[in-house]
């Protein structure tokens, strides 16, 4: 199998965040409970640390690095956090 035919099978971003939502659900809980303010995250691309950062969008003093668009761009309007994105 060649990598274009591998990309060709991925999902839309739409569609995986939509996959095992419940479960990603309960990994951004738990995943934000250890989280303490003043803190530095760092949040890899992906669906399910998109629903963290979501969670982590209320928080304050917190410092998230990134190198997903998604997540930076849904952040990027939160004062409160100070973000850095990585690129990709």
């Amino acid at each position: 199998m060649q990598l274009s035919d591998v990309l060709r099978q991925e999902l839309p971003w739409n569609e995986k965040a939509q996959l095992n939502h419940r479960h990603k659900r309960e990994i951004d809980q738990y995943a934000v409970s250890m989280v303490e303010d003043g803190q530095v995250v760092y949040l890899d691309a992906g669906t399910t640390t998109f629903e963290i950062a979501r969670v982590l969008a209320e928080r304050f003093n917190l410092t998230i690095i990134t190198n997903d668009f998604s997540i930076i761009q849904y952040l990027m309007n939160k004062p409160q956090l100070n973000l850095f994105h990585t690129g990709g």
